[in-house]
């Protein structure tokens, strides 16, 4: 589920495959009750910034990956600005492209779905007063079956 408040530093991972369609930057219909979600933490809590970082899988070429994780990042934080939920100059953008995966996925198509996503980190004004919250998937808890690394239990998978 989602945190009560909002964990300075700690990112909210949003699932690619929920927020987009493959290969595109369009918000799904999909995406709306999560960013409503995130909307609301955003509004509750002490946010003196926060950075939208988009992220892909391995496939495509470099320079397209890294192209559309910066649209995808600036599609949540223009949907975040005319919601409210955050002044559009405090929130800035990262393209990540396939630079930092969560999972070693290889050539496993299934498994690079935990690698398109879009995390929102915040930065509070008073990090000392913020309790820390996580949210419950992706984990970035990992271990190696038969060589591959994969999430740490299937009930922090993304349906």
């Amino acid at each position: 589920g989602w945190p009560n408040e909002a964990s300075c530093g700690q990112p909210i991972h949003l699932s690619g495959d929920l927020m987009f369609q493959t290969d595109k930057a369009t918000l799904t219909r999909w995406a709306n009750p999560e960013l409503r979600k995130l909307g609301r933490l955003l509004r509750r809590s002490d946010t003196e910034s926060i950075v939208v970082q988009g992220h892909t899988d391995i496939r495509g070429t470099s320079r397209h990956n890294l192209d559309l994780s910066k649209r995808r990042a600036a599609a949540i934080r223009l949907w975040l600005g005319r919601r409210r939920a955050v002044d559009a100059d405090k929130a800035s953008i990262s393209a990540m492209g396939e630079t930092h995966p969560l999972v070693d996925a290889g050539d496993n198509v299934d498994l690079m779905r935990f690698n398109r996503r879009v995390e929102i980190i915040i930065q509070c004004a008073d990090a000392v007063s913020t309790k820390v919250a996580k949210r419950t998937y992706p984990s970035r808890r990992v271990h190696t079956e038969r060589g591959r690394t994969v999430p740490a239990s299937a009930a922090e998978a993304p349906p």
